[in-house]
């Protein structure tokens, strides 16, 4: 995959709940800063991805990991050492040896930006991942190993993304696993919208599902059992409209059932509106809503084995 294709994959939905932020990486030289410091402008962001679920935005629902600012702490000017943005040896040495977050951070965010991730990097990441707890470091990290697209590194995010204690820290995981691909990735997700025990970590699962693995057969039936019996009304919301991405036929079960005994009426009213408008979309290219739901799912996209389940 070429460098361009490969920092295309990345996306957010920064106001809605599921649009796509994409953070190229910068090849030229930033501008330096007036106190001497190199930070790069702010990345280019993309725009809203196919096949987003149609509806209101989820307030708390993200996706996808956030481009981390440029480091905008003016590191002191008495230090000595740093590596130019550019010396990959040197950012890799800083990574290794140094213990102020905020050249951690610097290092991370123009190693990510500059540089191609392969082994060596990645697994300078990970040990850094290990050995810190300041929170800036660990997004900057976690940013770093979902632009890898390393698929070794799921186990290593996956455990964060189950265990941290930290709510805030779990969903900066699940949004790098958001950006790895496989059926790994997408079991973790599940696991997390089913157990975890914050309502904005579930709420955050399924808006992710919607938006990465709304052709994956288990994946939108947990959707659907979310959207009509999880305790949070934002975690049922998130599910009703992750569940209006999807094309299979169990997303228009899910629906339909939302419909007719959703726990709330505002719930009901949205599986209503996502059903009416995907009809509307029937009809105008000459089907129906059977029809619609029925597009066969793409086992490659949802990580299951095509004898795993019948279209």
């Amino acid at each position: 995959m070429s460098k361009a294709n490969q920092l295309l994959l990345f996306g957010a939905l920064a106001a809605a709940t599921c649009g796509v932020v994409f953070f190229p990486r910068e090849d030229r030289a930033p501008e330096l800063a007036s106190n001497g410091s190199d930070r790069p402008a702010a990345l280019p962001r993309g725009a809203r991805g196919e096949g987003a679920p149609i509806g209101a935005p989820v307030p708390s629902a993200t996706v996808l990991p956030p481009i981390p600012a440029a480091p905008t702490d003016d590191l002191p000017s008495a230090r000595v050492g740093l590596p130019d943005a550019r010396d990959r040896e040197g950012l890799l040495r800083t990574l290794r040896d140094e213990t102020d977050y905020r050249a951690l951070r610097w290092a991370v965010f123009h190693l990510v930006n500059r540089h191609e991730l392969g082994p060596e990097e990645v697994a300078h990441l990970i040990d850094l991942l290990g050995r810190t707890e300041d929170p800036d470091v660990v997004r900057a990290v976690l940013w770093g190993l979902a632009a890898s697209r390393d698929p070794e590194v799921v186990p290593v995010v996956a455990q964060m993304a189950l265990s941290n204690q930290l709510p805030s820290m779990r969903i900066e995981a699940l949004r790098s696993l958001a950006a790895l691909e496989g059926k790994a990735s997408g079991q973790i997700l599940r696991e997390i919208l089913v157990a975890d025990s914050q309502e904005e970590v579930r709420a955050q699962a399924a808006a992710i599902l919607g938006l990465v693995r709304s052709s994956d057969p288990a994946a939108v039936s947990d959707l659907g059992r979310s959207a009509l019996s999880d305790p949070s009304p934002a975690v049922r919301m998130a599910s009703i409209d992750a569940l209006a991405a999807s094309s299979l036929s169990q997303a228009a079960a899910g629906l339909t059932a939302v419909a007719e005994r959703g726990l709330d009426s505002g719930e009901r009213f949205r599986a209503r509106e996502h059903l009416d408008r995907a009809r509307r979309v029937a009809e105008a290219n000459g089907g129906d809503l059977t029809r619609l739901f029925s597009e066969p799912s793409d086992p490659m996209t949802a990580g299951a084995e095509p004898s795993h389940h019948q279209d």
